[in-house]
């Protein structure tokens, strides 16, 4: 029976792929993309790998006293793995942890928060998200990093509700989620893409 109901999402999903696929449909040009970043994607993995190398280089190179650098490399790669590889993405999040209490700055500290809380939800880990934002310093955040976080918060409280499937909890995790996206909202300029 599952066979037959997944073998019918797929036949629906390919006819509705073909109708979109039509000439001088705005999807054309889509699939036109996407078709060449897959076909570039060798490319695309090497240019990332020479940059990580790089920026790897550069932090073998810091003598130990400069700990706002150490910081802003660490930052780098986080954003460098942050959607290529989970496992490095986390160990760079946890060094900007350690390396902003070594600073001993709370906006750094939030920061750092924030993004470890991007890269747990991103793997389905609530708990550890929520243990992580909650452990970070919102008030000593730049807004930026505030609307991150709420929007990170938001995100977490929508899956929980869509991931335990349970009426009476989905609603209350809805309506946490709802306030978190309106202080997000709330913080962001209204021509922003955050808006």
């Amino acid at each position: 029976m599952n066979g037959i109901i997944l073998r019918s999402y797929l036949l629906s999903g390919l006819l509705f792929l073909a109708m979109e696929g039509r000439p001088g449909n705005h999807s054309d040009s889509l699939i036109q993309v996407l078709t060449e970043a897959i076909e570039n994607k060798d490319v695309s993995v090497r240019l990332r790998l020479d940059r990580i190398e790089k920026l790897k280089a550069k932090l073998r190179s810091l003598n130990g006293n400069s700990q706002d650098r150490y910081f802003e490399l660490h930052n780098a790669l986080y954003h460098e793995y942050k959607t290529f590889i989970y496992d490095s993405a986390f160990a760079y999040a946890q060094k900007l942890i350690e390396t902003s209490h070594r600073l001993g700055d709370k906006s750094k500290i939030g920061y750092s928060r924030v993004k470890l809380g991007f890269i747990l939800i991103s793997s389905g880990m609530f708990k550890e998200t929520f243990d992580s934002l909650t452990a970070a310093p919102v008030s000593y955040m730049a807004d930026t990093t505030r609307v991150e976080y709420y929007s990170i918060m938001a995100r977490a409280y929508y899956d929980l509700g869509t991931y335990s499937n349970d009426r009476y909890y989905q609603s209350t995790y809805a309506a946490l989620a709802n306030l978190y996206m309106d202080s997000a909202k709330h913080l962001s300029k209204p021509d922003s893409y955050d808006y």
